[in-house]
């Protein structure tokens, strides 16, 4: 089962990470270049379950990156270099075990790192400012055009009504005849609302509210929606769509 991780600036205490990491040994995937000694304080116990990593030889070795690998050595662990080449997933595939895995997904190798994880069914640690308990809700479950609500409604400082989130769109008519203007803007907004009603409001990622003095449903993103919201463009990465695309007008 996959599961992420976000970062919270807040989070400090050592091993706040211990109960996330998978509870049998499990290999580490992690790219030469992180903070070793960040990771290491925040895995705390899970540490010891370590016996395999595979560094990503990315060309630049990152802080307490000697003192981590000799440290999962001595837990009678094995290390293996892997150096980071045009197909990362392919090679990856060629030196993974049959165990538990454990994607480290920062800086330049996120992206294939985070595609890797979803592949290999893995446990993906997201680092953005630093590491912690991120979310278990399926991502990847999520339609192109959820993925956009979330994240006009994550970019919002007020609540939206579907009409206003359908302006900022891509998203697809529900019929292909042909119909006047006002005839496609119902149907933009009727498939946002279905999105919204169907999927977001549903899962608990988005929350219908009153706005006072304006008339109909108005929508927000909840706090669990905003940590999907987070990793939505790394996810349209992987899947080759253009942010761009999504959050667009179309006429």
């Amino acid at each position: 089962m996959l599961r992420a991780y976000r970062t919270d600036a807040t989070t400090e205490k050592k091993g706040y990470l211990e109960s996330e990491l998978p509870k049998e040994d499990f290999q580490l995937v992690v790219p030469s270049y992180i903070n070793f000694k960040e990771l290491y304080l925040a895995m705390g116990r899970g540490y010891t379950k370590i016996k395999k990593v595979i560094f990503l030889d990315a060309g630049t070795i990152g802080e307490w990156f000697n003192e981590f690998l000799e440290g999962v050595e001595r837990n009678f662990g094995t290390v293996e270099s892997l150096v980071v080449g045009t197909d990362l997933i392919y090679g990856l595939g060629e030196v993974l075990e049959s165990m538990e895995s454990v994607f480290v997904c920062e800086g330049e190798l996120s992206v294939p790192l985070f595609m890797a994880s979803l592949i290999f069914k893995g446990t993906a640690l997201i680092k953005l400012d630093r590491y912690t308990t991120f979310l278990s809700y399926p991502i990847w479950e999520l339609k192109e055009t959820d993925l956009a609500i979330l994240m006009v409604l994550e970019r919002s400082d007020e609540p939206m009504s579907a009409s206003e989130i359908a302006k900022m769109i891509n998203v697809k008519r529900k019929s292909r005849k042909k119909s006047n203007d006002s005839d496609l803007d119902r149907s933009k907004v009727q498939n946002v609302l279905y999105y919204l009603e169907k999927h977001l409001v549903k899962e608990g990622l988005v929350e219908k509210v009153k706005v006072e003095g304006k008339r109909g449903g108005h929508y927000r993103v909840t706090t669990k929606g905003k940590e999907v919201a987070r990793l939505a463009p790394v996810l349209l990465r992987v899947r080759g769509r253009d942010l761009g695309e999504l959050l667009r007008v179309v006429e």
